[in-house]
């Protein structure tokens, strides 16, 4: 999906099927840091890494600092509150990328 549509910021379930939200981010990292990345819409010419947001029903502190540690920027615990997801989208349109 990266490679053929730009997004601004990426929701990542961390518990998915065939590859988890960790390795997914990981990968998106590892692409931003190559020459590759060029072939991806969402990471060309960016001047700032692609937003990535976990989300997980485990809300203990590991489990976010388990997604801090795979790269992502930002934490947030299913079910989704609103308020809260529509605050993270308020100050990330206030964002140059």
């Amino acid at each position: 999906m990266l490679r053929d549509h730009r997004y601004d910021f990426v929701l990542m379930d961390v518990q998915m099927p065939n590859m988890d939200g960790h390795t997914a981010t990981r990968r998106i990292r590892e692409i931003e840091a190559a020459a590759e990345k060029e072939r991806y819409a969402s990471l060309a010419g960016r001047t700032s890494p692609l937003y990535i947001v976990g989300l997980t029903a485990h809300a203990r502190k590991e489990d976010e600092q388990h997604c801090y540690d795979a790269g992502m920027d930002e934490f947030l615990t299913k079910p989704i509150i609103k308020d809260k997801l529509m605050k993270l989208i308020d100050r990330l349109r206030r964002r140059k990328v």
